[in-house]
């Protein structure tokens, strides 16, 4: 017997779906059960308990440091059938659906007492995952004063569909659309100006990020004909903040709106987000900040 790997998860659905819990779904592979959770000791309806988990093949390797290594293939099952799940029932009422993980977020289940000895002998879980914290802020008077912004309404209005989707995958369609508008330009040949001028800015987002951004997210994300692959929400969470903060130094600092050219100006700079290590920052003494 070997032991197991477990991924927990909550679900939201708009609206609740309360009747789904104490559900079993098993693929042969993956086994998921879904839990009833309470809030204020009181049960919570619009919340369930997702917990998937899946057999091992052998012991997880360790480091260096005797922490154990997350093996990543069964990890990466457990995160799809998660997600297949959350699917299978906003499909079936119709219903919007929200993925949140708990932290710890993968944890190991052991099936006998040898096990149990080995994963207490270790020095704990090696977590790799970087917390994606949402950071807000009002830009009311970056926008009452800079009146210039009015040759770029067109702009606004596709930031605004962006900001009214809540599904991250709709997000990342409309960061697209308005990085096409700004530069004139769609696709691949969008990869350098858009690079170019993204790399003058303070935090320095790399060529290669717009690449992942463009060829291996939006390709995927707009395109499921041919290819095996295609993205979901999942794949975009780690990158979406780092774009919309972009989108934002495009809308404010580029020059020429509506045109291929790098050319910036200084019109904003943010008080906080997210630097192109998906670490957030906070500027000294900025104010009226929340996550």
């Amino acid at each position: 017997i070997i032991m197991k790997l477990v991924r927990t998860v909550t679900y939201t659905f708009n609206p609740p779906q309360d009747k789904w819990k104490f559900a079993k779904f098993d693929d042969g592979v993956v086994e998921l059960n879904t839990y009833s959770t309470t809030k204020d000791m009181q049960p919570n309806p619009n919340t369930l308990l997702a917990i998937a988990e899946i057999k091992l093949d052998g012991k997880p390797k360790l480091d260096e440091d005797g922490t154990v290594e997350i093996p990543e293939i069964p990890r990466k099952l457990l995160e799809r059938r998660i997600e297949d799940v959350a699917n299978i029932i906003s499909v079936s009422e119709k219903c919007e659906r929200r993925i949140s993980s708990t932290y710890p977020y993968v944890s190991f289940r052991p099936e006998n007492d040898e096990e149990r000895k080995w994963l207490d002998s270790t020095n704990g879980i090696k977590y790799v995952g970087k917390s994606l914290q949402e950071i807000h802020f009002s830009l009311q008077e970056d926008f009452m004063k800079n009146e210039f912004l009015n040759d770029r309404l067109d702009g606004i209005a596709i930031l605004a569909e962006a900001q009214s989707c809540s599904h991250l995958t709709g997000k990342l369609h409309e960061f697209m659309r308005f990085f096409e508008r700004a530069f004139t330009l769609s696709s691949t040949p969008l990869i350098k100006p858009l690079s170019d001028f993204l790399e003058q800015s303070e935090i320095k987002i790399k060529k290669d990020d717009v690449v992942k951004w463009i060829v291996d997210l939006r390709h995927p994300a707009t395109h499921a004909d041919k290819k095996e692959y295609f993205v979901l929400e999942s794949d975009v969470r780690p990158h979406i903040y780092l774009i919309e903060q972009a989108a934002y130094d495009v809308l404010f600092n580029k020059t020429k709106w509506r045109s291929t050219s790098i050319e910036r100006r200084e019109a904003f700079k943010p008080k906080a987000g997210v630097g192109n290590d998906s670490v957030g920052f906070i500027v000294k003494n900025s104010i009226g900040i929340t996550f």
